[in-house]
Order: structure tokens, then C-alpha cells, then sequence
């Protein structure tokens, strides 16, 4: 009858040991009759076998939270002593038997959490001893016996989660020794209760919890409720208690009469129909109340300011009515406070700052009224919230910075307010933060690359606001974003393509001004998860967008170039104009050329020079690189491009292009890229230094390590050395002139300007040492064209 006995229970019932020692076994002390079965809990699996009601002197049967199934044996009837039995939380099913109206002594019967069916038997009325009758969770139907009236001992009603009917029999709330009366969540089934609690209910002196919840009971409320001074918990959620009472004064007549109920801790009159003034008696509860809810009726007026005479709420939730006025500054003297939810009203004024006192708020919900003024800084000192629902208000003002502090923060509902400035940088601080919604404001500036730091955000809701700037890379970050929302605002640049990498159930950027390419990986793969409309320069991205393709634009050098000691790790592209394609990836620096010692040609205080080759052409290119830790050197950038950008020279070296972006290491970037100059004449450069000393009316401004002209010529290469077959007759010439020409570098490297040599008598000087060079050794402009090969200068 038992097959599952998986802790071996029944290993020692057998005849090698007295029954009486057998586990779970209890027997009498003087005649070894077996007394009591307690087996609760053991995990046994099997039916109830009949033969149980051959052990006529069992006083005890509990064989709660097993698996037993089948129907109750009505041998169990047979057991006339029986005093208790607890059959909870099995898979019983059948009716009750009716023969348990001979077990006379019976006290508890505990039958809840079964899958019993039918009537309650008429018959257990007369079980006078009984005190728990507990049969909730089940699915017992029909209408409570008014014979359950003659349990004059009962204490403990429990007919919860059934789907029995009708009314409450007046004679069971006669029962003077009642002290838990449940009848909630008889709502399986079309069948509820119904009518009015009997006033008599008064005279259950006794009772100290009520629980009706969910039921289809009619008002008035009894005033004979107040009565019941052991009273400490009254649940009504969801009846029609305002129905049938005086509309308007069933409310104040309770609350008048209840306020007797000295120990009363919970009231909960949620979804009732009630109507009329919110009454200021509902003050004058006791004070040991920690939970009162009225939420979901049709109350009007104001909030008494009497409120903050219950300093032991818990849970204030006035919400769904119609309530007007401000909230009174007295609410800050509710000191245990935890949830005040008041939301979907008419409540004006500003949220007084005395809210701040609230030290144990953790869920503050004004959503749905038409507050206004600015949001408390005094929010700050609330640091056990995990929930801000302010939303659907008329709020101005920026968002308190001191919100952002708030450590254990998860919902932040700021949305359909006018709200204006940035959103602080401090979002950043908020690391628990799941939801986010700030839309349909006035926020304007950039989206701060702090919210990248909210790593376990799911739902960010940005619409409709003044945003602009360019969604920060940092967003990346947010692995478990589902649902991301910026539509409405002025952001613009590139949708990048970290979105394609994240997890969204819905992505919205539409009716911004991004441009460029629709990315076509991850949520960009499903037309019906994201919105891009009113973006009008976007192109590409999947067929189904029918997007103008994207232009061909001209390939620009792209190159990666090796750091110093970063074992061959490579930098980002740059890219001239922001514009490469793929396929140009082929365009990168030669290895071993790159960032290392054995290529720098040149230091300034904001920059170095370097000498790389582009392999698209075998391009020799010079690279100033900038040292951005120096203090000044971002600024100085900027004005190069620019001054690179406006000015056009003969003798100016030509720039390729300039790169701003970021390394592997996720660090800033700068650098120009110009021509390398190892092919142009000495005498060419100095004519170029002469044209800018004294035949240029405009003098040369300082840009990113500026070098003055006069130093042009320190920077010589000796690893170009180009092999020429000598002449005859001319090494001693050639040495002559090498002398002559290092002497003008030396009086031109003169560490004060005052000190060096003109540079108009430094091209007379050249040209005397080439006319010297080409009349001794008649090697016309060849020999001479060759010279920069061997001292080879550079800008």
C-alpha cells in the first residue's frame, strides 16, 4: 500500500523488533496498545490502507507532507478515540467522510493542501470538541453548514481557496471562542460568498485575525467590529463592502468604531466599492497599525494631517482613488515607513521635503498625479530605496544629483514630467539599477558615458527629450539590456555597431538625425525589434529597410602602426575623413616600421616624429605622434588641423592626413601624417626657410611642438644612405663641400636665435659650395642632386 519509503521507514517494522519501537510508532505506557502515528514528512508515496481503523485506540494520526493519495478511509470513523488527525499536504482526494462524526474526542482536523471535493458534511457539527478545522486548498463546493454553529469550542476557521458559496451562517460568528476565521479566495469557481457579515460577528470576542479576501461580500461594514479588541488583523481585499451601507458614511462610522480595536496591526480594505470623503478618523486607528491599504475605490479629499499619527505604518497605499490636496508634511513623521504608494489620484503641491525623513522607504510611488515643483534633494537620504515611481506628474527643475546615491535604486521612473537640464553624471553611481525611464521630458545635453556603469540595466526608456551627441561607446557595456528607447531627441553620428551585440527585444532610434550605415547584425537582423524612421541620411543595412545603398567613397590610407614594447599589438585605423571600407585594410604600415626608437626622427614637447612606409605604393610618410599626457596637447591639435587645413605654401611640407581615435588599450589617439621629406634638395628646403624669414609678410604662428624655422635642419636620418659609384677627382671636393655645408648646420643650430646665421646668407653660402663642387669636379647637377642622400634633412 506504501511503495515509497525512500528513508527506509518501514525497514523496522517486523517481528525481530515490538511494534511499539517500530519508527514513527507510539504506544500507550501501561497496555502496549499503539497510540499514535507520526509520519509526517518522510516522503512516503502509496494510499491510506482501511485496516488503519482496526487500531481503535489511536489518539494521534499525522501523516502531514508525504504523497498519499486516494480517498480517506471511512474506517477512520471507527477510531472513537481519536483526538487529532493532520492529513495536510498530500494528493487525497474524495469527500470527507461523514463517519468521522464518531470520533467525538476529535480536536484538530488539519485536511488543507489535498485535492478533497464535495460538501462539507452537515454532520461535523457535532464534533463539540472540535477547535482547528482546517480544509483550505482544496476544492470543496457548496455552501458552510450552519450546523458548524454548534462547534461551541471552535477557535480556528479555515475554509480559504475553495470554491464554496452562499453566506456566512449567523450562527458561526456566535461562536465566543473563535479566534481565526478565513473564508478568502473562494473564487475558483463562479460561486462566491455573498451578503453581509453578520454583525454578530461582534460577539467572536476572541477572534484575532478575519480574512474574507476575494469574496463577493456586501457592505455595510458591522460596527460591532469594534467589539473585538483582540482583533489585530482584518483582510476585506477585493468585495463590494461599499455596497449597501450609507454612500458616503460607511467609511467614517467604521473607522469611529474600529479605533477600539487597541492591537489592531493590519487593515486591508483594498477594492471595495467604497465612496465618498476619505474620513480624518482613519487617524485615529491604533498605532500599532503597520499596514493599511484603501487603494483601488472611489475616495475623495485630502490625506488627513492626522496621518503622521500612525508611526508604526509599514505600508501607507491610498492609490487608484480620487484623492486631492498635497501630501500633508506630517507623513514625515511616519519613521517605520517602507512603502507609500499613492499613485493615480488627483494629489497637487509639491512633494514636501519632510519625505526625506524616511529612512526606511524603500518603494515611493506618486506616479499618476499632478504634482509639481522640483524632486527633494532630501530623497538622498532615503537609502533604502529600491523604487522611485514619480512619472506622469508635472515636476520641473533639474534631477537632484543626491538620487543618484542611493545604492540599492532598481526603478527610477522619472518619465512625462518636464524635467529639464543634463542627466547628471552620478547615473553612473546607480550599480543595481534595472529600469530607467526619464522619457518625455525637457533633458537635453549628451547621454553621459556614465550609464555605462549601470551594468544591470534592462529596460532604458530616453524618448522624447532634447538629447544630442552621439550614443557613447560606453553603452557597450550594458550586457543585459532588453529594451533600449531614444527616439524623439537630436542625437546624431553613426548607429554603432556595438548595438548588433547586445540582446534586445526592442531597440528604438527613431527620429533622430544618425547618419551613415544601418549596422545588420544581432537586433538589426529583425525589422519588426527595431525602429530607425525619420533618420533620413541612414543607408544600407538589411534589404527589407530598401535604404539607398551606401556610397563608394575613395579609399584613404589606412594604416596600423606598432607601439613601442606592445609586442606587434596594433592601434585602431585612422582614417582621413572618418571613411574606409574593409576592403582597404590591406593598406597598413610594414613591420618592423612603427612607434619604436629605431624609428624616431624627431621630439617636441607635444609630440614625436616618426618614419613609417605605407605599403600602398611603398609611401614613405612621416607620423607626429602626440604625447597627450602633456597638459595642452589636445588643444594644440585642434589648431594645427587647423592652421594644416587653411594654409598653402610652396615649401610647406603636404599632409596626408590626420587621425583622432583610440588605441587597443582603449587610450586617446592624435597624430598627422605628412609627406616624409627625404627626397627635396638642401637648397630647396632653404630657400623655403629664406621665402619664410624675409619674403613672407606673414610670420609663422606656434602650433603642436612648434620647432623654429632655423632648427629645420637638425633632424638628419643616417640610415638613408643611398650606394653611388664615386668619380674620380672628387672625393676630396665632395669632403670639402660636406664641411662646408655641416658648418652652416652648426651656426643654424645656435641655441639663440640671434646667434645664428641669416637665412638668406645661408642660401648665398649653398650656392657658392654647389658652384664650387660643379666646377672642380664637372659632375653637373647630377653629383649635387645627390648630396640630400647623404645628409638628409627633414621637416
Amino acid at each position: 500500500m506504501i511503495p515509497g519509503d525512500p528513508f527506509h521507514v518501514f525497514s523496522t517494522w517486523n517481528d525481530t523488533i515490538h511494534f511499539c519501537e517500530w519508527q514513527g510508532v507510539g504506544c500507550g505506557r501501561k497496555h502496549q496498545r499503539v497510540t499514535a502515528l507520526n509520519l509526517s514528512s518522510r516522503g512516503l508515496a502509496g494510499s491510506l490502507s482501511p485496516h488503519i481503523g482496526n487500531l481503535t485506540f489511536l489518539r494521534i494520526i499525522d501523516l502531514g507532507n508525504n504523497t498519499f493519495h486516494g480517498t480517506i478511509p471511512q474506517h477512520i470513523g471507527r477510531l472513537f478515540r481519536l483526538q487529532s488527525l493532520k492529513l495536510y499536504s498530500n494528493f487525497f482526494q474524495g469527500e470527507l467522510p461523514s463517519n468521522l462524526t464518531h470520533c467525538l474526542h476529535i480536536r484538530i482536523m488539519d485536511l488543507r493542501h489535498n485535492n478533497l471535493q464535495g460538501r462539507i458534511p452537515p454532520e461535523l457539527g457535532s464534533l463539540s470538541n472540535l477547535f482547528h478545522l482546517i480544509v483550505e486548498n482544496n476544492e470543496l463546493t457548496g455552501t458552510i453548514p450552519p450546523s458548524l454553529g454548534n462547534l461551541s469550542n471552535l477557535g480556528v476557521f479555515a475554509l480559504s481557496h475553495n470554491s464554496l458559496e452562499g453566506n456566512i451562517p449567523f450562527q458561526l460568528v456566535l461562536l465566543s471562542k473563535l479566534e481565526y476565521f478565513s473564508l478568502a479566495f473562494n473564487q475558483l469557481s463562479a460561486n462566491q460568498f455573498t451578503g453581509p457579515i453578520p454583525s454578530s460577528i461582534g460577539n467572536a470576542s476572541r477572534l484575532f485575525e478575519i480574512d474574507i479576501t476575494m469574496n463577493l461580500f456586501t457592505g455595510p461594514l458591522p460596527m460591532t467590529m469594534g467589539n473585538l479588541h483582540d482583533l489585530q488583523r482584518l483582510f476585506c481585499f477585493s468585495n463590494k463592502l461599499g455596497v449597501g451601507g450609507i454612500e458616503g458614511n460607511e467609511l467614517m462610522n467604521f473607522f469611529n468604531s474600529i479605533s477600539n480595536c487597541s492591537n489592531l496591526q493590519a487593515l486591508d480594505l483594498a477594492e471595495n466599492l467604497f465612496r465618498g470623503l476619505l474620513p480624518n478618523s482613519i487617524a485615529n486607528i491604533s498605532t500599532t497599525t503597520t499596514l493599511l491599504t484603501l487603494d483601488g475605490n472611489y475616495l475623495f479629499g485630502s490625506i488627513p494631517v492626522g496621518i503622521g499619527n500612525l508611526v508604526n505604518l509599514r505600508t501607507l497605499a491610498l492609490n487608484f482613488n480620487m484623492l486631492t490636496g498635497s501630501i500633508p508634511d506630517s507623513i514625515g513623521k511616519i519613521y517605520m515607513l517602507e512603502k507609500l504608494i499613492l499613485n493615480t489620484n488627483n494629489i497637487s503641491g509639491e512633494i514636501p521635503f519632510s519625505i526625506g525623513n524616511l529612512s526606511r522607504l524603500g518603494i515611493l510611488t506618486l506616479m499618476g498625479n499632478v504634482i509639481e515643483g522640483s524632486i527633494p534633494s532630501s530623497l538622498g537620504n532615503c537609502t533604502n530605496l529600491n523604487g522611485i515611481h514619480l512619472g506622469f506628474n508635472q515636476l520641473t527643475g533639474t534631477i537632484p544629483s543626491q538620487i543618484f546615491g542611493l545604492p540599492s535604486l532598481f526603478l527610477l521612473f522619472l518619465n512625462q514630467n518636464y524635467l529639464t537640464g543634463e542627466l547628471p553624471l552620478e547615473v553612473g553611481n546607480l550599480r543595481n539599477l534595472g529600469k530607467l525611464y526619464i522619457s518625455d521630458n525637457k533633458l537635453s545635453g549628451e547621454i553621459p558615458a556614465t550609464l555605462g556603469s549601470c551594468q544591470v540595466l534592462e529596460f532604458l526608456y530616453m524618448q522624447g527629450n532634447l538629447f544630442k551627441g552621439a550614443i557613447p561607446p560606453s553603452l557597450k557595456q550594458l550586457k543585459g539590456i532588453q529594451f533600449l528607447d531614444v527616439s524623439l531627441n537630436n542625437l546624431s553620428g553613426k548607429i554603432p555597431n556595438f548595438l548588433g551585440e547586445l540582446h534586445f527585444q526592442y531597440l528604438n532610434l527613431s527620429y533622430n538625425m544618425f547618419d551613415g550605415e544601418v549596422p545588420k547584425e544581432g537586433v538589426f537582423e529583425n525589422i519588426s525589434a527595431f525602429s530607425i524612421v525619420g533618420n533620413n541620411k541612414l543607408c544600407g543595412g538589411v534589404n527589407v529597410l530598401q535604404l539607398p545603398a551606401c556610397p563608394t567613397e575613395p579609399s584613404f590610407p589606412l594604416f596600423f602602426i606598432e607601439l613601442e614594447g606592445t609586442n606587434n599589438k596594433l592601434l585602431q585605423p585612422c582614417l582621413q575623413k572618418s571613411m574606409i571600407h574593409n576592403s582597404h585594410m590591406e593598406n597598413f604600415f610594414k613591420q618592423p616600421m612603427g612607434f619604436s626608437s629605431d624609428n624616431l626622427i624627431g621630439e617636441g614637447r607635444y609630440s614625436s616624429v616618426y618614419k613609417g612606409i605605407l605599403e600602398s605604393g611603398e609611401k614613405i610618410v612621416a607620423v607626429k605622434v602626440l604625447n597627450l599626457n602633456e597638459r595642452g596637447a589636445g588643444k594644440s591639435f585642434l589648431a594645427e588641423c587647423e592652421a594644416v587645413r587653411n594654409i598653402r605654401h610652396r615649401n610647406l611640407v603636404k599632409i596626408i592626413t590626420s587621425c583622432s581615435s583610440i588605441d587597443f588599450r582603449g587610450n586617446d589617439f592624435k597624430a598627422l601624417v605628412f609627406e616624409f621629406y627625404g627626397e627635396r634638395e638642401i637648397i630647396s628646403a632653404a630657400t623655403g626657410i629664406s621665402y619664410n624669414h624675409q619674403s613672407s609678410s606673414m610670420g609663422i604662428k606656434g602650433t603642436v611642438g612648434y620647432v623654429a624655422p632655423g632648427r629645420i635642419m637638425e633632424i638628419v636620418d643616417p640610415q638613408v644612405i643611398v650606394e653611388e659609384k664615386e668619380l674620380p677627382n672628387t672625393s676630396n671636393n665632395l669632403e670639402v663641400s660636406l664641411v662646408s655645408i655641416l658648418q652652416i648646420g652648426v651656426s643654424c643650430s645656435a641655441g639663440l636665435p640671434s646667434e645664428r646665421m641669416n637665412a638668406r646668407d645661408v642660401l648665398n653660402e649653398l650656392h657658392k659650395i654647389r658652384k664650387t663642387y660643379l666646377s672642380v669636379g664637372g659632375q653637373g647637377d647630377k653629383g649635387l642632386g645627390m648630396i640630400p642622400s647623404h645628409v638628409e634633412a627633414h621637416l
